[in-house]
């Protein structure tokens, strides 16, 4: 198995018998797992095999979510790409843009703007920045 530069090894497809929307541990599906590791290379087998790109978990949310939450950046350029939806929302009602602003990760935070991720209350109300303050993130 080839290493990534994360040193992650890419998950094996064949472990969940190649039915990549199986979801037999706590409603993950394998691109979930990969979006947990940030996981570039086995989300693009994923989803080259057919994997939904907006899948969800009922807790946790998207991949794009979790990727987002996590702060793997290319993962979640990459998610955008595939039409991952940027206003998604966990079991909480809580965006990828505000886990990505609620873990200090401003690369996210700034390519979900620039995808159309819109500003929630909640976001307004966590972060002391007026919403005015992201429009020059925006093209």
């Amino acid at each position: 198995h080839r290493r990534q530069e994360s040193g992650f090894t890419p998950m094996e497809v064949n472990g969940y018998g190649g039915v990549i929307q199986a979801t037999p541990l706590g409603g993950y599906t394998p691109l979930l797992f990969a979006a947990l590791m940030g996981d570039l290379e086995t989300a693009r087998l994923l989803l080259a095999k057919g994997a939904q790109v907006d899948v969800a978990s009922p807790e946790d949310g998207t991949p794009l979510l979790i990727a987002s939450a996590g702060g793997y950046e290319d993962l979640a350029l990459y998610l955008l790409e595939k039409g991952a939806d940027p206003n998604g929302k966990d079991g909480t009602g809580r965006s990828a843009l505000e886990w990505a602003a609620h873990h200090g990760r401003l690369e996210v935070v700034k390519l979900l703007l620039d995808k159309g991720a819109r500003i929630g209350s909640a976001l307004v109300a966590a972060v002391p920045v007026k919403p005015a303050s992201f429009r020059y993130w925006r093209k």
